[in-house]
This record gives C-alpha cells, sequence and structure tokens, in this order.
C-alpha cells in the first residue's frame, strides 16, 4: 500500500463518528460536513482498506467484523495526533487554539454564563468547544482525547483514575420543600427530620443523583419514590407539585427557582451537605499551566456573584 492509498485522519474521523452513531446524516453532522462528503469519503475508505467496514440497512448502518478492527486501530491513532497538536500547538501559546470543555449538566447553565466572556476577554484567541452530558460519558471523553478539560462535581466515588483535579469552590446543598411541608417552618433541616421523607432525583447517570443517594444511606432514609427528572426545573416543578422534597445546589437556585414558585428553601443544619467542583484533566496534558490560569478566573467569577 503506496502513501496516495492510505487513509485519512479526517476518514479516520468519519469512521468512529458513524460507528458511533449508527447514521450518516448524524454523523455528518457531528464533522461538521454534509453527508454525501462524509458517505463519499467512507465508502473512498472501504476501497482503500479493500473491505467494506459497515452494512447498510433502511434503519441505518453497522459495523462488520473489518469495521470493528479498524475503529479498534484508528481510536488510539487519532487520539496520537489530538496530542500532537496539542503540545505543537503549547509550545506556541497554550492559551490560543482550541480547548474541548466538557461540563455536566448541573453545572453548565450557572456556572458558564457568567464566566465564558471574561474567558472570552481575557484569552481573545482560544476557542472554546463545549460539550454538555453525564459524568461519566465525559470522563470517557477525556481519557479517549476527545476532551481536553472537564468541569465536574469532584467528590464522587467514582474512579478517576491518573487524572489530575483543580479544585474551584465549594458548592452547598440546599434542601427543597414544597409550602405547607412540616418542615418548612423549620429554619434549618436536620438530618433526622429527613428519615421520614422522601427524596426525588435526578436519573440515572447525573452525579447529583448519586450525591443525594449518599446523603439518603447516611441518614438512613428508607425506599425512595419511583420518580426520576432529567433536570434540576423538572426536579422544583415536581416538589412545587407536592410530590416530596429533594436537594438543589446553590448556584442553581437563582436561575432555576422564581419567587412564584410553591416551594421553600432551607440550608441544612451544620451545612455539611454540598459538593466540591473542580477541573479534570489528563497527567500528561502541556496545557497544565494553563488551566491553573483558568481556575483563577472561574473562582474570581464566583466570587463576583457571591
Amino acid at each position: 500500500m503506496g502513501f496516495a492509498n492510505r487513509p485519512t485522519f479526517r476518514q479516520l474521523e468519519y469512521l468512529l463518528a458513524l460507528s458511533e452513531l449508527g447514521h450518516f446524516g448524524k454523523a455528518a453532522r457531528r464533522c461538521s460536513v454534509s453527508q454525501p462528503a462524509l458517505s463519499s469519503q467512507i465508502q473512498k475508505l472501504e476501497e482503500i482498506m479493500g473491505v467494506p467496514l459497515f452494512e447498510r440497512g433502511s434503519k441505518g448502518v453497522c459495523l462488520t467484523s473489518a469495521g470493528k478492527e479498524a475503529c479498534r486501530r484508528a481510536g488510539p491513532i487519532l487520539q496520537e495526533i489530538r496530542e500532537l497538536q496539542e503540545a505543537l500547538c503549547s509550545f506556541q501559546d497554550p492559551r490560543k487554539g482550541v480547548l474541548r470543555l466538557g461540563v455536566i449538566p448541573t453545572i453548565a447553565p450557572y456556572l458558564l454564563p457568567p464566566a465564558l466572556p471574561k474567558l472570552k476577554s481575557c484569552f481573545e484567541n482560544l476557542h472554546l468547544e463545549i460539550r454538555e452530558d453525564k459524568t461519566g460519558h465525559l470522563l470517557e471523553a477525556l481519557h479517549a482525547g476527545e476532551l481536553d478539560l472537564c468541569l465536574l462535581a469532584l467528590d464522587l466515588e467514582m474512579d478517576f483514575g491518573d487524572l489530575r483535579e483543580l479544585s474551584l469552590f465549594y458548592d452547598p446543598f440546599l434542601c427543597l420543600l414544597p409550602k405547607g411541608h412540616p418542615l418548612a417552618s423549620h429554619p434549618r433541616i436536620r438530618e433526622k427530620d429527613l428519615k421520614a421523607e422522601e427524596f426525588l432525583l435526578l436519573e440515572e447517570g447525573h452525579c447529583l443523583r448519586d450525591q443525594a443517594l449518599q446523603l439518603c444511606e447516611g441518614i438512613g432514609v428508607g425506599d425512595l419514590p419511583d420518580l426520576r427528572a432529567s433536570s434540576l426545573i423538572t426536579l422544583v416543578q415536581m416538589v412545587g407539585m407536592g410530590n416530596g422534597l429533594t436537594l438543589i445546589p446553590q448556584m442553581a437556585i437563582a436561575r432555576e427557582i422564581r419567587k412564584e414558585d410553591p416551594v421553600v428553601l432551607r440550608p441544612f443544619e451544620g451545612g455539611g451537605f454540598g459538593r466540591k467542583i473542580g477541573l479534570v484533566y489528563r497527567p500528561g496534558s502541556p496545557r497544565k499551566a494553563f488551566y491553573k490560569e483558568l481556575v483563577e478566573i472561574f473562582q474570581m467569577d464566583r466570587k463576583g456573584d457571591e
């Protein structure tokens, strides 16, 4: 196989996107190309390899055995190329170029809107690509080299592997109750007050759900209701309808709770419930020093809101 007939890096990116999404249109949108362009490049890749990589069907595509092997080998190759590009770019200036940031849904809408203008002002040549997803998916993408940095809740019983952490600040939890609830008259909520109460939780995969479950286990709360919400605003609405109580991070209160909502906020006695917000990155990243600058900006912005 001569150099003229070797796969391009773009073709390998298309291969992985199509293998993950199983749909030409969705893969093309992720790769920011037209569907005919992506389809043509996949066909050329199959011609170069000499074997079909996908089985086409009316409901989408699936990998052939050869396609699975190609994807297994293409992933590490592309990661090496991304790290090479990142390393060379950082020699010029780590504050320039693309920074791929992953953020969980229970942080993104509250911390990013005030922080992004400040980041743009401080780093004019930095282009942020933001991906909002659940913690597990973001960590997978970070390990795979698809993301450079993640903004997460750090105090989870989750294996971060060899990733490095930079702490930003502590975000306390408050108890959200419906108006008229027996505990609404209490200035602070004690652990023993919650033993007979029912917690409303986010759906599987959200770190805030895991933190609420840790609290429930610690205080001896019994069976939990079979109610799951996809977002914090849904939790607020469910509490307002009298379906139970929940935890809400302090950073989310100003955005998610209105004065007219039939809910009451109460702090926990002792203030011991909350989460540590921080950044997570790969230990070999050449932008480590720059990430510490980002910490200062996020902390500065947070202090300005308090």
